[in-house]
């Protein structure tokens, strides 16, 4: 841009506003000749923005293009290419699931134990009052010949009051003693064997040969026998 013009302008425009300022108005030349002022300010700064814009419009100066080779067609093929052979798309493998075979438990045998057989050995004991227990008298008239007859099971062969004696007396009122030397009594083969059992255990655990039990231990005793008559 051109200072030094654009000092010039700006300082006619100045003394014009000196001038002016000292007046109450302007008229209509006045106004005329401060826009005409403006006016060459703004082609001043007009003109040098013009200037720089056609300096950067320019087109820059392109360096010499190097010319190519021309190609030479048809192009010399010196090796045949070699024919591409298509992979082949492997199959897709589908995997079946095993069927698994159920396996099947051989049962084990069920095995059924025998009932040890209990066995008393016979034990040498002298006592009286023991004695006295297993003393039978031979059966005279009819009544005790059918009180004396065989009896197949202990179980069944007392009736409820004869049962609740026995238990209440003999077995210190436990059901469950009573119930468990029955089925013993029950299991044995002959009468030697629940003499034993009766002598061995029962006797000394409840004490039968006392005077208050010894008609009792007498009367069930006998019923023992019948089990093996």
């Amino acid at each position: 841009m051109n200072w030094n013009k654009a000092n010039k302008v700006l300082s006619g425009i100045d003394r014009l506003f000196n001038i002016f300022q000292e007046s109450e108005g302007l008229s209509s030349i006045e106004r005329d000749l401060l826009l005409r002022r403006i006016q060459d300010l703004y082609e001043v700064v007009l003109e040098g923005d013009f200037a720089e814009a056609v300096k950067r419009t320019e087109k820059p100066k392109l360096a010499p293009v190097k010319e190519m080779p021309k190609p030479v067609w048809p192009p010399k093929v010196t090796e045949k290419p070699k024919p591409i052979t298509p992979k082949p798309i492997p199959k897709p493998v589908v995997e079946r699931p095993k069927a698994e075979t159920p396996k099947v438990e051989t049962p084990k045998p069920i095995v059924v134990e025998k009932p040890k057989e209990i066995v008393y050995e016979p034990i040498n004991n002298n006592s009286a009052e023991i004695e006295e227990l297993f003393e039978f008298k031979i059966a005279t008239d009819l009544s005790e010949k059918l009180s004396a007859s065989a009896i197949a099971d202990l179980k069944t062969s007392m009736g409820i009051n004869e049962r609740f004696l026995t238990i209440s007396e003999l077995f210190k009122g436990n059901k469950a003693q009573y119930d468990d030397a029955i089925d013993t009594l029950n299991s044995f083969n002959d009468f030697e064997q629940a003499k034993n059992y009766i002598t061995r255990i029962l006797i000394p655990e409840f004490d039968w040969t006392s005077d208050k039990k010894i008609d009792q231990a007498k009367t069930f005793v006998k019923k023992v026998r019948r089990r093996y008559l």
